[in-house]
């Protein structure tokens, strides 16, 4: 089986048709109009300032679905906008399967060589507009990892969603930072109506178990978190929501002090004073 798909990759085939705009006829990819028009649209949101999850968000919200028929996410979109097969090229065995048994996919480091195929079918993505793109991402992702904001956290992998089994996301707020779900942040509460975590709790009851000693955090209804050891043993606790006072920040309260005394010298401004010319009634 590796001898075959190694022979099509010498001469130049693809190995299979699961490249989204795409189907192979004749050891070939011919485009799917339908389909074409989809990877137009996200190399079209990237470049006007989407992420990933945006777009995928925006995609499933306007009823497009992926080949298979499922919701787009992260990956599916961060898969089409890096291949260069849009650009009508090829890069082969770029991913191998590890072997016959876990059957795992891992990205060609050097372990097995890869073959370049120039032209080799028609582009759907100009090739200006594929290396804008990979420009971008390079340029975003500099920026997150000097941006102080995004520094990383000892949670990192370690928290996910009690409802659903997916990973927590990190984010950050105007009171500080928070674990959401990725499917609610993706998807909506319709896909997973989880709630979020402020950071300072996952903090508060780290520092009392150990940071070491936990390998895992589910976040599950009515505000419990599950903390499960590298002993294997589990820790539940539950925590309480802030009241709105206490959630403001000295920013959020400077705003709110500054608006209000605008509102105070509007009401005392001489126009909002003057007398109505209005006839009134006897």
């Amino acid at each position: 089986m590796k001898w075959r798909v190694t022979d099509k990759f010498k001469n130049g085939m693809p190995w299979n048709g699961a490249v989204t705009g795409y189907k192979i006829v004749n050891g070939r990819y011919e485009i799917i109009s339908g389909e074409a028009e989809i990877v137009r649209l996200i190399y079209e949101l990237y470049l006007s300032g989407l992420g990933y999850e945006a777009i995928a968000k925006q995609l499933n919200q306007s009823g497009y679905a992926t080949r298979n028929g499922k919701a787009w996410n992260h990956g599916s979109v961060l898969w089409i906008l890096h291949n260069p097969a849009y650009t009508g090229n090829l890069l082969l065995q770029s991913t191998f399967t590890e072997n016959h048994i876990t059957k795992k996919w891992k990205k060609n480091k050097g372990e097995y060589p890869m073959y370049v195929v120039e032209g080799s079918h028609d582009a759907i993505i100009p090739p200006e507009i594929f290396n804008a793109v990979q420009e971008e991402s390079k340029r975003r992702a500099e920026k997150y990892l000097h941006a102080e904001n995004q520094q990383l956290s000892p949670f990192s992998g370690r928290v996910v969603c009690g409802s659903c089994g997916y990973h927590c996301m990190r984010k950050k707020r105007h009171n500080g930072y928070i674990w959401i779900c990725s499917t609610y942040n993706n998807k909506g509460k319709d896909f997973c109506a989880s709630k979020a975590v402020p950071e300072r709790v996952l903090t508060a009851f780290a520092k009392e178990i150990g940071y070491e000693n936990i390998e895992r955090i589910a976040v599950c209804n009515n505000n419990i978190l599950k903390f499960v050891l590298t002993d294997g043993t589990e820790i539940t606790r539950q925590w309480e929501d802030r009241s709105r006072s206490e959630s403001w920040t000295d920013e959020m309260k400077e705003k709110a002090s500054q608006r209000r005394k605008e509102q105070w010298q509007e009401k005392r401004s001489p126009s909002s004073r003057q007398p109505s010319t209005e006839k009134r009634d006897n």
